[in-house]
């Protein structure tokens, strides 16, 4: 008789669910605290990046001045001037000049016509002829309502003045005018400084702008008065470009010196490095700059604070550096 192998029954394998376990707190709030802290360094990375970036920027349009010496650049541009400029380029007033030795020399900025307002100016300082100066920053003339009125009134008080870059198309229409004749005048009058004020002018109006100069050099104030600005890298004022003296307002990065405002630095930052740099610094009060407004740095002051465009007349004394401002009407934007 056979006998049977036991028959062997496996158990039934019981497939346990994995167990889901989650984060506790403390786990998701570390997690958390990582990433913050790694946003934080990458700004704080990015922010030392940027002060390294600028540092390098700051050196290299810094180092020209570092040895109290201008670059060593080619010689600088001279424009074109035109034969009908009539143009003195500097004029000096030495210790011996009335002008030195008034009680109060106040420049004023840009009036560019408005009469009304230079009137106001004077009453505000209490201007006295005897004791008292003015000098105009050039552009006497133009866009405002009254340019040859402006004329008139600045020489019956005895201002003096430097030449605009407006003053400067004004004496080159008039002087066209006096050569060529009045007829010859005819094709201008698309330009303001045409037949609205140049064949107004009086032979005396002529002849005080013609004589307000590019450059004003008073000693006994360490200063120079122009309209536009000076280059920095010119160590010899008699060298400086009148055109440029009297229409700069920026430098490029070529180290060229241009009359826009949105190609560069300020040429009055520039000539503060330059100045700080050298053993014998000079101030320089100019016009001009209406988009910086009231611009006073340590060696530079710019006081056209955009009369024309409704904003301020600016007066600014010199003994003192006392501010005088006043308000004016629009007249143009």
């Amino acid at each position: 008789m056979a006998v049977e192998k036991p028959v062997t029954v496996e158990k039934p394998v019981t497939v346990e669910k994995p167990t889901i376990v989650s984060e506790d707190d403390d786990f998701v709030e570390l997690r958390r605290s990582r990433r913050k802290w790694c946003i934080g360094g990458l700004v704080v990375g990015i922010i030392c990046l940027a002060a390294v970036i600028f540092g390098i920027v700051w050196a290299v349009t810094h180092k020209k001045y570092a040895n109290g010496t201008a670059p060593a650049t080619a010689a600088p541009k001279t424009n074109h001037v035109s034969p009908y400029a009539n143009m003195s380029k500097i004029v000096t007033y030495d210790a011996n000049s009335p002008v030195v030795n008034k009680s109060r020399v106040f420049v004023i900025g840009d009036i560019h016509g408005c009469v009304d307002e230079f009137n106001q100016m004077l009453t505000a300082i209490n201007y006295n002829a005897t004791t008292d100066q003015i000098i105009l920053a050039g552009d006497l003339t133009a866009t405002g309502p009254d340019s040859i009125g402006v004329i008139r009134r600045a020489q019956a008080i005895g201002a003096l003045c430097v030449r605009g870059n407006h003053d400067d198309k004004v004496i080159r229409m008039r002087t066209y005018q006096n050569v060529n004749g009045l007829a010859s005048m005819s094709g201008t009058s698309v330009m303001d400084e045409g037949p609205k004020i140049a064949t107004n002018l009086t032979d005396s109006d002529y002849a005080y702008l013609q004589s307000c100069p590019v450059i004003m050099d008073i000693p006994s104030f360490n200063a120079y008065f122009v309209h536009g600005g000076l280059d920095p890298t010119v160590p010899n004022i008699n060298d400086q470009d009148p055109y440029s003296v009297m229409n700069v307002r920026d430098i490029n990065s070529d180290g060229q010196l241009t009359a826009s405002h949105k190609t560069g630095d300020p040429w009055s930052d520039e000539w503060n490095q330059a100045q700080n740099s050298t053993a014998s610094p000079k101030n320089v009060y100019y016009g001009h700059a209406a988009n910086k407004g009231l611009n006073l740095q340590t060696w530079s002051y710019g006081v056209d604070s955009g009369c024309v465009y409704g904003r301020q007349l600016t007066a600014i004394e010199l003994h003192t550096h006392n501010i005088t401002q006043i308000s004016c009407k629009k007249y143009a934007t």
